[in-house]
């Protein structure tokens, strides 16, 4: 009957320590999350910043189109907001007091009358080398001799048609500034690609 008995209970410490394996092998460690490590800061994600292309900026607009313009302008603080700064460091730049992102580039630097040897001289007469017409905006010249793009589109002078005659260029010689005579009126100063005319 003794033997019985340590037999049963040996049995169950059997089942037992089987058990107890089975359940310590087989159970997934548990890890534990730290959100925060020690030492971190928490991070919260990057906002994603929309800029609208189009908007008009001008003195009194805020906003990060504003931002990004005076980034590009350089030279003053990118606050976002459109101050007399602001202002003055466009018409410095551009000419302008006024301009969108999307204008940005394609509104001429102003400039003074350069020696730029690689560009055609002032005084030379132009033809309009763009098989879909050359665009011409109205440049105004300011009292200091700077020209400046109004950012006003005049016409398209077709294919092969006079322009008229360099009086200025950008540093780069990628504009130039010519006198042009328009059918009906008289002559004004306009902005043109280079890459658009040749010499008459």
């Amino acid at each position: 009957m003794r033997e019985k008995e340590i037999y049963l209970t040996l049995g169950g410490l059997s089942v037992i320590g089987l058990g107890y394996y089975w359940y310590t092998t087989t159970k997934k460690p548990q890890t534990e999350v730290v959100e925060n490590p020690p030492g971190t800061t928490p991070t919260t994600p990057t906002p994603v910043v929309t800029l609208d292309y189009n908007k008009l900026l001008k003195k009194g607009v805020s906003g990060n189109e504003v931002k990004e313009l005076q980034k590009r302008l350089g030279s003053i603080t990118a606050d976002g907001i459109f101050g007399s700064n602001t202002e003055n460091r466009l018409k410095v730049v551009k000419g302008v007091t006024q301009i969108t992102l999307n204008q940005y580039n394609a509104v001429p630097t102003i400039t003074t009358p350069t020696n730029n040897a690689t560009a055609l001289p002032n005084g030379t007469n132009v033809i309009s080398m763009n098989r879909a017409g050359t665009p011409i905006t109205i440049a105004s010249v300011r009292d200091d001799g700077y020209f400046y793009d109004t950012g006003n589109y005049f016409t398209t002078v077709p294919y092969g048609s006079k322009i008229g005659t360099i009086v200025s260029k950008v540093p780069s010689g990628t504009f130039y500034v010519v006198k042009y005579t328009p059918a009906l009126g008289d002559k004004i100063n306009v902005f043109v690609k280079a890459a658009d005319v040749a010499k008459m």
